[in-house]
């Protein structure tokens, strides 16, 4: 299952919403660098909710700092700096995607996504899958 997660903005405090906001700017940034731009658009709440627990489960600190986004590029924002935490959970999507994808074909409820898998996420998913060879 992929897409149950949201977040519930008006029970989180400010200061934990932004945190969050910036992790999921972050992860977007860091895929677009990892990665390539098209691939900012498999940027979602579940990765970000596991790229949160990860560097909580591990203690580890984001650095955080002000950079434009490409969305809106002419105000900074506070966004979350790659490390490798981060690039694990850039792999796990990677193949995550993969089978939503491909699961989508064979319920044919996805009319062009044979052609995203294969053409777009195919090479991202065996380079995800040779970095992470347990996951898949």
């Amino acid at each position: 299952m992929y897409g149950y997660v949201i977040i519930d903005k008006p029970d989180m405090f400010v200061k934990d919403f932004a945190m969050y906001r910036a992790f999921y700017c972050g992860y977007c940034k860091s895929v677009g660098k990892k990665c390539s731009q098209i691939m900012r658009f498999t940027t979602n709440y579940d990765i970000t909710f596991l790229d949160v627990l990860l560097h909580s489960v591990y203690g580890k600190e984001k650095e955080l700092d002000n950079q434009v986004c490409v969305l809106n590029p002419l105000r900074k924002k506070t966004i979350a700096l790659r490390d490798e935490l981060t690039d694990r959970c850039i792999d796990a999507n990677n193949i995550l995607m993969h089978y939503k994808l491909e699961d989508d074909v064979l319920d044919k409820s996805g009319a062009g996504r044979g052609f995203i898998d294969k053409v777009i996420l195919r090479r991202h998913y065996k380079k995800s899958r040779a970095r992470l060879p347990h996951s898949d």
